[in-house]
């Protein structure tokens, strides 16, 4: 009977000992799980910080520069034009979209002028080389300047989204003939293909440029009203008209009426004329 009693026992602690055995081997796995997870969460966490810190730096990157230093990054790419006739003169702006000497600015500067002359912010002149495109009901113009230096110009850099209604941006033109003259506001309305802004716009600043606030161009400064902060630009992120031109250098095709050829062919006959009868103050005096 006690050989039973203590074979019963030495069974159960049999059985209880492959529970614990069992229990050791759940709770060890357990652990390995826990252990696992912990690492996983790790990997995360680093993975995180250092998406985080790219974040971070890509923020930095992205932020606004001063006024002072976008000014002075763009200032170079904007030019002073002198254009007329027997009868008058127009001033106004323009901008280099092409290192190469393509350049941008409003028909209505050239408007009836029979000569005209570039000054480039280091005060160098240029003549216009070639009439590439122009739309007189979109009031723009694209040409190119004579270059027999191979000057290399500082093109502005073209926005890619339009900017919205209350955000920053500045132009700088040549109003009545101060040079190279900065004026900042905001984006306050768009009017068909025009900005509406409240940086000013005045007499010699058309044909200029309006920048966003990083610095790159989103306009070509048009009028203004000199009141109540009414000043326009056109639109050139949404506009298609620039975009062959920076693309290729390719100026074949072009929008240009029949009606404006022949106006800008009488020019150009004008000034071959007068050098092939070598009157050179005469040309002098139309460029």
């Amino acid at each position: 009977m006690r050989i039973l009693m203590l074979l019963s026992v030495l069974l159960i602690m049999s059985c209880q000992d492959k529970e614990n055995d069992a229990r050791l081997k759940e709770m060890e796995l357990e652990i390995q799980r826990k252990d696992l997870e912990l690492k996983e969460r790790e990997l995360e966490l680093r993975s995180n910080n250092y998406q985080d810190s790219i974040n971070e730096a890509q923020r930095l990157s992205n932020e606004k520069k001063p006024l002072a230093d976008l000014y002075d990054e763009n200032k170079k790419s904007i030019f002073f034009i002198i254009a007329g006739n027997d009868y008058g003169m127009a001033a106004g702006s323009g901008f280099f979209i092409r290192e190469d000497g393509l350049a941008v600015s409003n028909y209505h500067v050239f408007k009836n002028a029979d000569r005209a002359v570039l000054i480039t912010d280091d005060e160098e002149r240029f003549m216009i080389n070639e009439i590439v495109d122009c739309n007189i009901a979109e009031d723009y113009i694209i040409f190119k300047i004579s270059n027999t230096s191979a000057t290399k110009f500082k093109p502005v850099t073209i926005a890619s989204n339009r900017p919205r209604i209350g955000e920053e941006c500045f132009a700088i033109g040549n109003p009545r003939g101060l040079i190279q003259t900065l004026s900042k506001g905001i984006i306050s309305n768009f009017v068909e293909n025009h900005l509406q802004t409240t940086a000013q716009i005045t007499f010699g600043s058309s044909g200029g440029a309006l920048f966003n606030e990083y610095g790159e161009a989103i306009g070509i400064t048009s009028s203004g009203t000199g009141e109540a902060d009414l000043n326009f630009a056109i639109d050139i992120v949404n506009a298609d008209f620039l975009r062959p031109y920076l693309e290729s250098n390719d100026f074949t095709e072009t929008s240009l009426t029949s009606s404006d050829k022949s106006k800008i062919n009488a020019v150009l006959q004008r000034y071959f004329g007068l050098l092939n009868n070598s009157q050179i103050e005469s040309v002098r005096y139309m460029y």
